[in-house]
């Protein structure tokens, strides 16, 4: 189905009234993209997705949009060495410790 101009400016009149919609009778939330693999929630928070194991992932990440990078950037470093490893990488805290 093409797009038409009229429907073009309807979702642009929709996003600009807010993130929230009436659907049945309730306001539904939504994720408004922000960039790449990073979205704005309707609580004002960020989200951002990865894939792992073939399939996206959704981690909501707090208010900071230049945290939000930091972290989706980790998510995906991390799901490439799980992926290329079979395994998924330590945590920071747990990294060269003392074994009992």
């Amino acid at each position: 189905m093409r797009a038409t101009p009229a429907r073009a400016a309807d979702h642009a009149r929709d996003l600009e009234a807010g993130m929230h919609e009436e659907v049945g009778g309730r306001a539904s939330s939504r994720r408004v993209r922000v960039e790449r693999g990073i979205y704005r929630q309707a609580n004002g928070k960020y989200a951002v997705c990865f894939m792992l194991d073939g399939r996206p992932h959704f981690r909501t990440v707090g208010y900071d949009l230049e945290l939000a990078r930091a972290q989706r950037r980790s998510f995906v470093w991390a799901g490439k060495v799980r992926d290329r490893c079979g395994r998924a990488p330590a945590p920071a805290g747990d990294r060269g410790g003392m074994v009992a």
